[in-house]
């Protein structure tokens, strides 16, 4: 009976290891506009507004946005903010980094990347996750292992 068992249980020995595959699943993401939230623009216009497009990945990048005064852009409008887009530049005409994210929640509802923020330079820290889960296992082996023997 014990042999039977043994193909299942290494079988299913595996899928912890493998779950961060479906449980640290990477949603699409972009930056967080917050002034442009609060005056009820869409997300399609907030990205078009606010986030820069890159034509060699064909999507909005992920960890940056256009140093504007997004104040005043909500203030003025989606129509008024296009056409006068560039007069709203902050303190330089470049790019800067997100301070938070939103993720597309169509794609997956909650994974360990959308709770912890796990994208851009705090991406470092998705795989750390992993070693810290398998360094737990190795320890509560050893300790709960020399448990049961007494």
């Amino acid at each position: 009976m014990l042999l039977s068992l043994a193909p299942t249980a290494s079988f299913t020995a595996a899928l912890p290891a493998l779950s961060y595959q479906f449980l640290g699943a990477t949603p699409d993401h972009w930056c967080s506009v917050q002034p442009l939230l609060e005056a009820n623009w869409t997300q399609q216009q907030i990205l078009s507004f606010a986030i820069p497009f890159s034509n060699s990945t064909g999507k909005y990048e992920s960890c940056s946005m256009y140093d504007l005064n997004y104040a005043a852009a909500a203030e003025a409008g989606y129509d008024d903010a296009m056409a006068d887009r560039w007069s709203l530049v902050g303190d330089s005409n470049d790019t800067i980094k997100c301070q938070s994210r939103d993720f597309n929640l169509t794609q997956y509802k909650s994974t360990v990347v959308t709770e912890w923020d796990l994208v851009c330079e705090r991406r470092v820290l998705y795989s750390s996750t992993q070693s810290v889960v398998m360094g737990g296992k190795l320890l509560g082996y050893i300790v709960f292992g020399y448990l049961i023997d007494q």
